[in-house]
Protein backbone atom coordinates (compact mmCIF):
# COMPACT_ATOMS: atom_id res chain seq x y z
CA UNK A 1 0.00 0.00 0.00
CA UNK A 2 2.88 2.68 0.37
CA UNK A 3 4.48 1.85 -2.97
CA UNK A 4 7.71 -0.06 -1.90
CA UNK A 5 6.29 -3.48 -3.33
CA UNK A 6 6.82 -4.83 0.36
CA UNK A 7 4.62 -6.32 2.05
CA UNK A 8 5.87 -4.72 6.12
CA UNK A 9 3.51 -4.88 8.83
CA UNK A 10 6.48 -3.57 10.95
CA UNK A 11 7.25 -0.28 9.47
CA UNK A 12 8.42 1.84 11.53
CA UNK A 13 5.58 1.35 13.68
CA UNK A 14 2.80 3.16 11.51
CA UNK A 15 1.64 -0.21 9.72
CA UNK A 16 1.55 1.34 6.48
CA UNK A 17 0.68 -1.57 4.41
CA UNK A 18 -2.28 -2.06 6.53
CA UNK A 19 -6.52 -1.54 6.41
CA UNK A 20 -8.81 -1.22 8.88
CA UNK A 21 -11.20 -4.50 8.91
CA UNK A 22 -13.83 -5.49 10.64
CA UNK A 23 -15.75 -3.68 13.97
CA UNK A 24 -15.44 -4.85 17.64
CA UNK A 25 -18.80 -2.99 17.94
CA UNK A 26 -21.98 -5.70 18.76
CA UNK A 27 -24.73 -4.58 16.47
CA UNK A 28 -26.92 -6.25 18.79
CA UNK A 29 -26.51 -6.80 22.68
CA UNK A 30 -28.38 -7.60 25.52
CA UNK A 31 -29.99 -10.46 27.86
CA UNK A 32 -33.71 -11.85 28.98
CA UNK A 33 -35.13 -12.80 32.33
CA UNK A 34 -38.08 -14.82 33.10
CA UNK A 35 -38.98 -16.13 36.61
CA UNK A 36 -41.70 -18.40 36.76
CA UNK A 37 -43.72 -19.34 39.95
CA UNK A 38 -45.48 -22.64 40.64
CA UNK A 39 -47.52 -23.39 44.19
CA UNK A 40 -44.11 -22.84 46.37
CA UNK A 41 -41.32 -23.43 43.77
CA UNK A 42 -40.20 -20.76 41.24
CA UNK A 43 -37.52 -21.13 38.48
CA UNK A 44 -35.57 -18.14 37.03
CA UNK A 45 -33.62 -17.87 34.05
CA UNK A 46 -31.21 -15.62 32.77
CA UNK A 47 -30.14 -15.57 28.92
CA UNK A 48 -27.66 -12.95 27.96
CA UNK A 49 -26.22 -12.68 24.12
CA UNK A 50 -24.07 -10.34 21.65
CA UNK A 51 -23.99 -10.78 17.95
CA UNK A 52 -22.71 -9.23 14.77
CA UNK A 53 -19.09 -8.53 16.20
CA UNK A 54 -15.55 -8.99 15.20
CA UNK A 55 -13.06 -9.97 17.34
CA UNK A 56 -9.02 -10.12 16.99
CA UNK A 57 -7.71 -13.17 18.44
CA UNK A 58 -4.56 -12.22 20.07
CA UNK A 59 -4.21 -15.78 21.69
CA UNK A 60 -4.67 -17.90 18.53
CA UNK A 61 -1.62 -15.61 17.07
CA UNK A 62 0.11 -15.79 20.21
CA UNK A 63 0.32 -19.34 19.95
CA UNK A 64 2.03 -19.97 17.11
CA UNK A 65 4.33 -16.96 17.38
CA UNK A 66 6.33 -17.98 20.56
CA UNK A 67 8.91 -19.98 18.25
CA UNK A 68 9.81 -16.60 16.31
CA UNK A 69 9.34 -14.09 18.83
CA UNK A 70 12.47 -13.75 20.38
CA UNK A 71 14.63 -16.15 18.17
CA UNK A 72 15.42 -17.99 21.48
CA UNK A 73 13.27 -20.43 23.59
CA UNK A 74 12.10 -17.53 26.14
CA UNK A 75 8.80 -17.77 24.10
CA UNK A 76 7.99 -21.26 25.35
CA UNK A 77 7.84 -20.12 28.72
CA UNK A 78 5.44 -17.34 28.20
CA UNK A 79 3.25 -18.79 25.55
CA UNK A 80 1.87 -22.25 25.39
CA UNK A 81 2.51 -24.22 22.43
CA UNK A 82 -0.59 -25.84 20.08
CA UNK A 83 -0.82 -29.68 19.75
CA UNK A 84 0.15 -30.22 16.08
CA UNK A 85 -1.15 -33.17 15.73
CA UNK A 86 -4.69 -31.82 15.95
CA UNK A 87 -4.47 -28.41 13.40
CA UNK A 88 -3.97 -28.62 9.50
CA UNK A 89 -0.39 -27.29 9.64
CA UNK A 90 1.91 -26.86 6.61
CA UNK A 91 4.74 -29.79 7.05
CA UNK A 92 6.39 -29.80 3.57
CA UNK A 93 5.74 -28.67 -0.39
CA UNK A 94 2.31 -29.98 -1.76
CA UNK A 95 0.60 -29.81 1.80
CA UNK A 96 -2.83 -27.65 1.45
CA UNK A 97 -2.92 -26.73 5.34
CA UNK A 98 -5.00 -23.96 7.36
CA UNK A 99 -2.32 -22.96 8.88
CA UNK A 100 1.14 -21.48 7.82
CA UNK A 101 4.28 -23.53 8.55
CA UNK A 102 5.39 -23.08 12.55
CA UNK A 103 7.80 -20.30 12.77
CA UNK A 104 10.48 -21.49 14.56
CA UNK A 105 13.42 -18.66 14.79
CA UNK A 106 12.50 -17.93 11.45
CA UNK A 107 11.71 -13.84 11.75
CA UNK A 108 8.80 -14.65 8.65
CA UNK A 109 5.97 -13.69 11.24
CA UNK A 110 3.53 -15.75 9.24
CA UNK A 111 1.17 -15.57 12.13
CA UNK A 112 1.17 -12.02 13.24
CA UNK A 113 -1.78 -10.85 14.92
CA UNK A 114 -2.75 -7.75 12.70
CA UNK A 115 -4.33 -9.90 9.48
CA UNK A 116 -7.66 -11.24 9.01
CA UNK A 117 -6.90 -14.58 9.81
CA UNK A 118 -6.48 -14.36 12.96
CA UNK A 119 -10.30 -12.11 13.15
CA UNK A 120 -12.96 -14.47 14.59
CA UNK A 121 -17.02 -13.89 14.57
CA UNK A 122 -17.87 -13.03 18.39
CA UNK A 123 -21.25 -13.77 18.42
CA UNK A 124 -22.50 -15.72 21.50
CA UNK A 125 -26.16 -16.86 23.77
CA UNK A 126 -25.07 -17.59 27.12
CA UNK A 127 -27.54 -19.28 29.44
CA UNK A 128 -26.25 -16.99 32.51
CA UNK A 129 -27.95 -18.27 35.07
CA UNK A 130 -30.64 -20.24 36.34
CA UNK A 131 -32.32 -20.45 39.77
CA UNK A 132 -34.60 -23.21 41.75
CA UNK A 133 -36.37 -22.67 45.16
CA UNK A 134 -38.71 -23.86 47.43
CA UNK A 135 -40.51 -22.14 50.09
CA UNK A 136 -41.46 -24.95 53.05
CA UNK A 137 -45.91 -23.90 53.76
CA UNK A 138 -46.34 -21.28 56.27
CA UNK A 139 -48.56 -23.63 58.25
CA UNK A 140 -45.51 -25.82 58.80
CA UNK A 141 -42.83 -22.83 59.02
CA UNK A 142 -45.19 -20.77 61.45
CA UNK A 143 -45.12 -23.98 63.85
CA UNK A 144 -41.37 -23.41 64.22
CA UNK A 145 -41.74 -19.64 65.11
CA UNK A 146 -40.39 -18.72 61.71
CA UNK A 147 -41.69 -16.55 59.15
CA UNK A 148 -40.44 -18.63 56.16
CA UNK A 149 -37.59 -21.43 55.22
CA UNK A 150 -36.83 -21.29 51.02
CA UNK A 151 -34.52 -23.81 49.86
CA UNK A 152 -32.54 -22.59 46.80
CA UNK A 153 -29.50 -23.27 43.89
CA UNK A 154 -28.51 -21.13 41.56
CA UNK A 155 -26.08 -22.25 38.29
CA UNK A 156 -24.15 -19.32 37.01
CA UNK A 157 -22.85 -19.96 33.43
CA UNK A 158 -24.66 -23.18 32.84
CA UNK A 159 -23.85 -22.98 29.18
CA UNK A 160 -23.16 -21.15 25.97
CA UNK A 161 -23.11 -21.26 22.51
CA UNK A 162 -20.81 -19.21 19.99
CA UNK A 163 -20.27 -18.59 16.38
CA UNK A 164 -16.31 -19.42 16.53
CA UNK A 165 -14.66 -22.57 17.35
CA UNK A 166 -11.38 -21.03 18.12
CA UNK A 167 -12.29 -18.58 20.69
CA UNK A 168 -11.95 -19.96 24.03
CA UNK A 169 -15.02 -17.82 25.27
CA UNK A 170 -16.66 -15.25 22.96
CA UNK A 171 -17.81 -13.15 25.98
CA UNK A 172 -14.36 -12.59 27.77
CA UNK A 173 -13.18 -10.09 25.15
CA UNK A 174 -11.43 -6.52 26.02
CA UNK A 175 -12.95 -3.02 25.19
CA UNK A 176 -10.38 -3.39 21.65
CA UNK A 177 -12.18 -6.16 20.51
CA UNK A 178 -9.52 -8.42 21.23
CA UNK A 179 -9.33 -11.78 23.08
CA UNK A 180 -5.66 -12.09 25.05
CA UNK A 181 -6.30 -15.23 27.15
CA UNK A 182 -5.48 -13.40 29.86
CA UNK A 183 -7.11 -13.92 33.33
CA UNK A 184 -9.03 -16.40 34.71
CA UNK A 185 -11.98 -17.62 32.59
CA UNK A 186 -16.13 -17.48 33.64
CA UNK A 187 -16.43 -20.17 35.48
CA UNK A 188 -19.45 -22.78 35.78
CA UNK A 189 -20.26 -21.88 39.51
CA UNK A 190 -22.93 -24.22 41.89
CA UNK A 191 -24.89 -22.24 44.53
CA UNK A 192 -27.00 -24.03 47.31
CA UNK A 193 -28.13 -22.41 50.54
CA UNK A 194 -31.19 -21.83 52.81
CA UNK A 195 -32.65 -18.50 53.85
CA UNK A 196 -34.30 -18.06 56.85
CA UNK A 197 -36.76 -15.33 58.34
CA UNK A 198 -37.28 -14.94 62.04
Amino acid sequence: MDGDYMTDPFNDGINPDKLPLGDPNPKFTGGWTNNVTWKNFNVGVLFTFLFDRDVLNLYQSDLFENGAATNSTSGFAQYATPDFSKINIWRQPGDRADYPAYPLGSWRYYTVAGQTFFMDKGDYFRVKSVSLSYSLPNRLVSGWGMKSIRMYGIVDNLMMFQRSKRLPDAEAVNYYGEYEGNGYPIPRKFTFGVELQF
